[in-house]
């Protein structure tokens, strides 16, 4: 779903502005890469039922860009489960591949 997710967010992008959504999206697998260390300083997503499941949320982009990354931290292992839009709606259980 993440996947698909960045993929459709770069296309929309590219359609306005091809080098923005370049810059853009090596800027985010920059910012997932980052997950790498303390993936646990960010705090749980601020949708309540993901909350419940322990993911959490790194916020990325400024302004009208501002988007949402959400992950799960099990063990050692990060699974960045969606990328989204921070003006979309909130999620919730059914929304995502758990």
């Amino acid at each position: 779903m993440a996947d698909e997710d960045i993929d459709a967010a770069v296309k929309w992008l590219a359609s306005r502005d091809v080098e923005y959504a370049l810059r853009w999206h090596t800027e985010l697998t920059a910012a997932i890469l980052s997950l790498r260390t303390q993936p646990d300083r960010f705090p749980m997503s601020s949708d309540e039922d993901l909350e419940r499941l322990g993911v959490r949320e790194l916020p990325f982009g400024r302004g009208r860009n501002k988007y949402r990354i959400l992950f799960t931290v099990t063990n050692d292992t990060v699974r960045v489960v969606t990328v989204r839009h921070a003006s979309r709606r909130p999620l919730n259980v059914e929304d995502l591949p758990l």
